[in-house]
């Protein structure tokens, strides 16, 4: 009976170690699956970035402003012995007078005399021009001229209007008995430069101005500059003007 009771205890002790291995057995799996475990180790591994660096921002010292203000003072003064450019606008045109060949005794604007003859310039571009225009049609350049007119009208009260004059056959230059003539004089060559025709009326409210020959993005054509008799610089179109009253 005794033997038996032993033998039962012993049976039991058996199982009871059997099944605490089994489950210490079954532990260490559980434990290799941990995302704890596995996390802390990835977290050792994985190296720490640095922080942004901050770009370097120098702060300048009064040695460095006033060595800046020096430099400044250097190039206005360079600046200031530069030769200075003029606006074309407002440079000076080389200029002559041409000759009054011709005049009216009684012009219909007597004013015309008012300061004695009256005078006009012309510039060199303009006399290479009427003289391009008289070599071209060598023919009939003693019947030709060019007609200059103020007439009313444009936004500024007058405008010019500029345009070649053919004469008659036998008549002795174009031009009528109102009209004022001016002639370019030329150094060489047989045929002059083309003749400037302006009647009384006109030629009042064109004394002292300047005739020119511009080339522009619309065109090549003649042009009046400064004109003393005009207020101002007139239309932006470069026509029309308004006259000093």
């Amino acid at each position: 009976m005794i033997a038996t009771t032993s033998h039962r205890a012993v049976v039991a002790l058996r199982y009871a170690a059997s099944a605490s291995e089994q489950k210490i057995a079954a532990t260490p799996s559980r434990m290799v699956s941990s995302p704890v475990a596995s996390s802390s180790r990835l977290s050792l591994a994985t190296p720490i970035a640095a922080p942004p660096s901050r770009p370097f921002v120098s702060i300048p010292t009064r040695s460095t402003l006033t060595s800046a203000g020096r430099q400044t003072t250097l190039r206005q003064q360079k600046l200031a012995s530069l030769p200075r450019l003029t606006p074309p606008s407002h440079r000076t045109l080389a200029t002559h007078a041409p000759t009054l060949t011709s005049k009216p005794e009684n012009p219909e604007e007597p004013n015309v005399y008012k300061k004695g003859d009256p005078t006009i310039l012309l510039t060199e571009r303009a006399v290479k021009q009427l003289l391009k225009i008289a070599l071209k049609d060598k023919d009939k350049a003693a019947r030709l001229g060019l007609r200059i007119a103020v007439e009313p009208g444009g936004c500024h009260g007058y405008q010019y209007k500029m345009e070649l004059e053919e004469g008659e056959e036998g008549q002795d230059g174009p031009g009528e008995e109102d009209d004022f003539r001016f002639q370019a004089t030329q150094e060489s060559g047989e045929i002059p430069p083309l003749p400037i025709l302006i009647d009384s009326i006109s030629l009042t409210l064109l004394q002292g101005s300047t005739i020119d020959y511009v080339t522009e993005l619309i065109g090549s054509q003649f042009a009046i500059k400064d004109n003393p008799q005009a207020k101002g610089a007139g239309c932006g179109c470069g026509v029309s003007w308004e006259p000093i009253v």
